[in-house]
């Protein structure tokens, strides 16, 4: 299945903004495969349910801000832009982490987590 996100408002928060949830998931593909499958008609009913409320439970989860798409968003930027944010303000204290060797830390970059 193609990676695809779908974006959802949490406009309950101050400034609101999109939290960004997966649409694929094991049930989707579960739904497609039934559909096109000799799946019977109460067979394909009770996928797309599972599928209906497995979406739902997302965007509500989204709504109330219990998404980690945009987090780890930012986490990869600021990792990425590290060198650049920190040439202006020379003067700043930083603390050193696992990645100050270069090394690129693998939950954020972790292709596993585009999947969900």
């Amino acid at each position: 299945m193609a990676s695809s996100s779908e974006p959802v408002t949490t406009r309950k928060f101050k400034d609101a903004r999109t939290e960004p949830i997966s649409v694929q998931s094991e049930l989707m593909l579960k739904l497609c495969q039934g559909f096109i499958s000799q799946a019977t008609k109460k067979q394909k009913f009770s996928l797309l349910l599972d599928a209906i409320k497995e979406h739902s439970t997302k965007v509500k989860n989204a709504i109330h801000g219990k998404g980690f798409e945009r987090h780890l968003s930012a986490l990869r930027s600021a990792f990425i832009q590290k060198v650049i944010l920190s040439e202006p303000y020379p003067n700043l204290p930083t603390t050193r982490t696992a990645s100050d060797d270069g090394e690129i830390p693998p939950f954020i970059f972790d292709p596993s987590l585009d999947l969900h």
